[in-house]
C-alpha cells in the first residue's frame, strides 16, 4: 500500500503536467476538427444509447449537437492555454464525450477511433496548470503549491494500456506467438481490404507477397504494442520512458501506413511518456505537503479508474455500453488454421449488399456502404424480424444519402470467402450462399432462412460455430441452425 501511495502521489511534475495537458488538449481539438459539420448530417435510422446518452431521454437533435461542438471548442482552447484549467477540462471532456458517443451510436458496438484521447482526458482529471499556462501567469509571485504526478502517470497508464491490451489478447489467442508466426496477418490484411472492397496500401500488398515479411511484421507489431507499457515502470529513467513513447508513435503510424487506419489525433498523446521536468533539468521548489484528504481521494480515484479500465478491457468489454471504456483487441483474432506453421486456405463468412433503383449502384454507393460497419455484420443475424428491420434501415439510409438513384429494393446475401494457401497470390474468392433478406420499397420482404432440404453440417473456421447448408440445384445455401 505504501508503494502504491508513493507511486501516485510522488511530488513534482509541474512541467510534465503542463506538457501532458497540452498534448491531450491538442488531441481533443484535433477530434473536433474531424467532427466539423457533424451536426448537419442527417440522423441514421438506427440509434443505440451509449455512455453519457443513457442518462438522457430521447435522441439529441442537430441543435444540441451543434451547441456541444461549440462548447467543446471553447472549453478545449481554454484547457490548452491553461485558463480556468480544471473547469475548462471538465466541460471539454463532457462535450467531447457527448459528441463522440453520439458519433458511434448507430451500432450496438463501437470502434476505438476516439477512445484514446477521451480515456487520457478522463485519467487526467484533477490536474492543475502550474506551468506554461494562463493560470500560472496569474499566480506569478505567489508561493508554489503542492503538486503530485498522479494525473500524468494515470494518463500514461490509459494510453499505454490501449496497445498493451491488444498485444495480450493476440498472445492469448495464439497460445503464445501463434498470432505472429502464422498466416494470420496475411489474412487480416485480406479481411481489412479485400473483404470490404477497399484498395490495399502499398505496404500491405508488399507484406503479403512473402511469409517472412508478414510474420516479421506481425512480431514487430507485438513488440511495438507492448513496449509503451514499460514506461509505467520507468518513472526514474526519463530517457527510456521517452523511448517507450517512440514505440507508441511507431504503432500509430504503422496502423496508418499498413492498415490505412489513420488516427493521427492520437500522436499528441505521446506527451504522457515525456518527463519534461527531468529532461529540462527543472527542480521542484519546496512546498507544503498536500492535504491528506485530497491524497486519499486521489488514491481512490486512481484505483477505481484502473480497476474499471481492466475489467472492461479483459472481461466486460462493451456490455455496459460505458463508452469509451472497452476492450481493444485490434486484429487480435488468429485468422489461420492449426497447425500454424503450415500454409492452409482460410475461410470466413461475410455479406454482399445489392441495391436496385432507377440508376445502378456505382463506386460512390459501394464506398458509402463500406463505411457503415453495422451493415457489414448483418450476416450474423438469424432472426427474420431483425433482418427485416436492418434492411428497412439500410434502404431508408441509402435513399436519403442518394435520392437521385431512387433505390427501391435492397438485397443482402450471405457469402463464403476463401483465401488460397500461400504461396498462391493473396486474394479472397466470394461464393454467395443464400439470400439472407430482400426488401422492396412497398415493404415486401423475402428470405431463404428456414428452407429445408438435404443438408450437411459445416463448421465455420472463423467463428467455430456450426451451421446447416442445403444442397440445391448445384448451389450451397445457408439455413437457420
Amino acid at each position: 500500500m505504501q508503494r502504491w501511495r508513493a507511486y501516485w502521489l510522488a511530488p513534482g511534475g509541474r512541467h510534465a503536467t503542463a506538457l501532458v495537458r497540452i498534448g491531450i488538449a491538442v488531441s481533443c481539438l484535433w477530434m473536433l476538427v474531424r467532427y466539423a459539420g457533424y451536426a448537419d448530417l442527417p440522423p441514421t435510422a438506427t440509434y443505440y444509447k451509449l455512455g453519457v446518452w443513457m442518462l438522457v431521454p430521447g435522441r439529441p437533435g442537430p441543435a444540441v449537437l451543434e451547441a456541444l461542438l461549440a462548447i467543446g471548442w471553447v472549453a478545449s482552447v481554454l484547457f490548452l492555454f491553461g485558463a480556468w484549467t480544471r473547469l475548462a477540462h471538465v466541460v471539454s471532456l463532457i462535450a467531447l464525450l457527448a459528441v463522440a458517443t453520439h458519433g458511434v451510436s448507430d451500432t450496438p458496438t463501437w470502434s476505438h477511433t476516439d477512445a484514446p484521447p477521451l480515456l487520457a482526458s478522463i485519467a487526467f482529471l484533477g490536474a492543475r496548470a502550474d506551468a506554461w499556462s494562463i493560470d500560472a501567469w496569474l499566480r506569478r509571485g505567489q508561493p508554489p503549491r503542492a503538486l503530485h504526478q498522479g494525473p500524468v502517470r494515470l494518463a500514461q497508464f490509459a494510453v499505454a494500456l490501449i496497445f498493451a491490451v491488444a498485444c495480450v489478447k493476440k498472445l492469448q489467442a495464439g497460445g503464445g506467438l501463434g498470432w505472429a508466426f502464422s498466416d494470420s496477418l496475411r489474412h487480416h490484411l485480406l479481411v481489412r481490404f479485400d473483404w470490404i472492397g477497399l484498395p490495399r496500401t502499398a505496404i500491405a500488398d508488399w507484406l503479403m507477397q512473402s511469409n517472412v515479411r508478414y510474420e516479421v511484421a506481425a512480431a514487430l507489431n507485438l513488440v511495438s504494442q507492448l513496449t509503451p507499457l514499460f514506461a509505467i515502470f520507468l518513472v526514474r529513467f526519463p530517457k527510456l520512458r521517452a523511448l517507450a513513447g517512440v514505440f507508441f508513435v511507431l504503432e500509430v503510424l504503422g496502423l496508418g501506413f499498413v492498415m490505412d487506419l489513420w488516427n493521427l489525433h492520437w500522436l499528441p498523446l505521446a506527451a504522457v511518456f515525456i518527463d519534461a521536468d527531468a529532461l529540462l533539468g527543472r527542480r521542484e521548489p519546496a512546498v507544503l505537503p498536500p492535504p491528506r484528504l485530497g491524497q486519499r481521494l486521489y488514491l481512490a480515484w486512481a484505483t477505481l479508474f484502473i480497476a474499471f479500465f481492466l475489467v472492461q478491457a479483459f472481461w466486460l468489454n462493451q456490455r455496459l455500453r460505458a463508452f469509451p471504456f472497452s476492450s481493444f483487441p485490434m486484429f487480435a483474432q488468429v485468422r489461420a488454421k492449426r497447425p500454424y506453421d503450415t500454409h492452409q486456405t482460410y475461410e470466413l463468412p461475410g455479406g454482399h449488399i445489392e441495391v436496385f433503383g432507377a440508376r445502378a449502384a456505382d463506386a460512390e454507393v459501394d464506398a458509402w456502404f463500406r463505411a457503415r460497419g453495422t451493415f457489414r455484420w448483418m450476416w450474423r443475424h438469424r432472426d427474420p424480424a431483425q433482418i427485416r428491420a436492418d434492411l428497412t434501415a439500410m434502404l431508408a439510409d441509402v435513399r436519403q444519402a442518394f435520392p437521385a438513384y431512387d433505390f427501391t429494393r435492397v438485397r443482402y446475401s450471405i457469402a463464403r470467402f476463401q483465401a488460397p494457401a500461400f504461396p498462391a497470390p493473396a486474394r479472397l474468392d466470394r461464393t454467395d450462399l443464400a439470400i439472407l433478406g430482400e426488401l422492396t420499397l412497398d415493404g415486401t420482404f423475402t428470405t431463404e432462412l428456414g428452407t429445408r432440404g438435404p443438408y450437411t453440417v459445416v463448421v465455420d473456421p472463423a467463428t467455430a460455430l456450426p451451421y446447416l447448408v442445403v444442397e440445391r440445384e448445384g448451389h450451397r445455401w445457408l439455413v437457420a441452425p
